[in-house]
């Protein structure tokens, strides 16, 4: 292979190499010369700037030779641009003849590096006028790629000096995301800032719209941060897995970063952009990785470039965020204050009607209250007064009549035999005897009358300023409207049912009761059953005392 030339940039070594596998990686050098002796080195086929050995045990070593057809020695930087293998040795010829190893590697301490920079870089002189061969023994516990760039010293330097630009631009463009990530988390007390995936699935709300997703995402979150524990195991056997569970990461954080698109949440799209760069980033470095793609700027530094890119898009989504929480907060300040505004105008209006609003509740609360006095009056089988309204009416009427000096007349009825009307009919049939009853008993009373049921069977009239025969008249034609009913009896004398009474009046005064007359008018009840039923008997009040 002729020299780099000034002035020409890096040249690409693949297409010269020759390749011998070490399957055991146990070959010393003098066995890999008499290898190269016998013929047994391959050329390599590849074309690009790289070879992808993919994950193996095995040592892989190259031959190199290097031709200096100018008069005097020209040295030359071969740049080995993949930091992660993990061993990595040159084997130049010296000028004595014999070879010079120079031992370094990602598993070795960074001062074993013959250059100071982030790959390897070996150093190499080639004689006037001479070729040179130069062996270059490789292996790694991970993904094995040997892009190999030979420099002239000064364009070496030139691309040095860019490259780290580059990574001083990435790298400030990290810190500046991790600064800024700090600051937020410090102003808006979200720890969720500090976590990527945690930060995603908060975005996306996981945890409330896709619970299923959710937990599966946490126990990759829990993975990735368990899984440097393992790299003190075998380092060979972890790699591909973790590449796999990489890969499943990414996959899943985009399925759900596209969902999150199709359901329209804004910071999704964001995201989107952001991830999508870095995916395609990642997978063309994991492709690299397992040799599946060639090595070129994209492959190479695609992880770096997507994750750039893919920062400064989460920038402008976390500005964003804020913006919008800013944005919230003033939103919920002025709907505050309006419903301040609106709270006092309407506590302004209520206090104008409050006080009518009060008299009206009373007044309806007041008609409630009759309502229930009123049917706690009523008896709620017949419809008619019952025994409380009774007492209540008869102790007013008492009262009122003594001071006028008007009589008071009561009259006791019961209903003939109802028992066994009731054992012969039925109870519903009783019931529907006493309605019918007392709708009549209603039918005969004047305006001032009032009748009440007094218990079971029982009623009882009230009638003020009548005396003795008038109620007996008013008695009378109350059972001749009961029999007009013609309400079926077979147990009684007249084929249907009838009513007996007992009538009693007085003037009310001193030294007399309501009790009394009660109890005159019931004596008559008892004498009209005695004396056949179906007939109104009257008892002075001398003889019910």
């Amino acid at each position: 292979m002729p020299l780099s030339q000034p002035g020409q940039g890096g040249q690409d070594v693949t297409p010269h190499l020759a390749l011998l596998v070490d399957t055991d990686a146990t070959l010393s050098l003098a066995e890999v010369q008499q290898a190269d002796a016998q013929g047994k080195f391959v050329p390599t086929t590849g074309n690009t700037v790289s070879l992808a050995f993919g994950f193996s045990r095995a040592a892989y070593w190259l031959r190199l030779e290097l031709e200096n057809p100018q008069a005097h020695a020209v040295a030359q930087k071969l740049d080995l641009q993949n930091s992660r293998i993990s061993s990595a040795t040159l084997y130049s010829p010296s000028a004595t003849g014999s070879y010079q190893p120079v031992v370094t590697g990602a598993d070795l301490p960074f001062e074993t590096r013959a250059h100071d920079n982030r790959n390897f870089v070996f150093p190499v002189e080639v004689a006037a006028q001479s070729r040179q061969v130069h062996y270059l023994r490789v292996s790694s516990t991970i993904g094995l790629n040997v892009p190999l760039i030979l420099w002239d010293p000064v364009d070496f330097e030139h691309y040095e000096r860019h490259d780290y630009m580059v990574q001083s631009w990435y790298f400030g463009i990290a810190t500046a995301m991790i600064v800024f990530n700090l600051l937020l988390f410090v102003a808006l007390r979200d720890r969720t800032y500090l976590m990527y995936v945690a930060f995603v699935c908060m975005v996306v709300n996981t945890a409330r719209v896709v619970p299923k997703a959710h937990r599966g995402l946490m126990l990759l979150l829990v993975w990735h941060a368990v899984a440097p524990l393992f790299y003190w195991g075998d380092l060979q056997t972890i790699a591909p897995l973790a590449i796999v569970l990489f890969l499943l990461s990414a996959l899943a954080l985009l399925s759900l970063i596209v969902w999150g698109v199709l359901k329209r949440y804004r910071m999704a799209y964001f995201f989107l952009g952001a991830f999508g760069i870095l995916s395609i980033g990642t997978l063309l470095t994991v492709l690299r990785a397992l040799g599946w793609v060639p090595t070129n700027v994209l492959t190479v530094d695609g992880l770096q470039l997507g994750s750039a890119l893919e920062m400064l898009l989460l920038a402008f989504a976390l500005a964003d965020r804020y913006y919008l929480l800013r944005r919230e907060k003033l939103n919920m300040q002025r709907t505050l204050l309006s419903t301040q505004r609106t709270l006092l105008e309407t506590l302004q209006a209520s206090e104008r009607t409050l006080t009518e609003r009060v008299a009206e509740r009373t007044a309806q609360l007041q008609q409630a209250n009759e309502k229930l006095e009123a049917l706690s009056m009523m008896d709620s089988l017949t419809g008619i007064a019952n025994r409380r309204q009774w007492d209540l009416v008869l102790h007013r009427e008492w009262s009122k009549l003594s001071r006028t000096g008007q009589p008071l007349a009561l009259v006791m009825m019961d209903v003939d035999r109802f028992k066994r009307f009731n054992d012969q009919y039925g109870h519903q049939a009783g019931d529907e005897c006493l309605r019918a009853v007392a709708q009549a008993l209603a039918s005969v009373c004047r305006a001032s009358d009032m009748v009440a049921r007094y218990g079971g069977e029982e009623f009882v009239l009230i009638a003020p300023a009548s005396d003795l025969v008038n109620a007996t008249r008013l008695a009378q034609r109350a059972l001749d409207a009961v029999q007009a009913l013609q309400i079926p009896h077979v147990h009684s004398d007249w084929g249907v049912v009838t009513l007996s009474a007992g009538v009693a009046a007085l003037v009310p005064g001193p030294g007399q009761s309501p009790q009394a007359l009660l109890a005159a008018a019931d004596s008559g009840l008892y004498k009209a059953k005695a004396q056949g039923r179906n007939r109104v008997e009257f008892t002075t009040l001398g003889d019910a005392v």
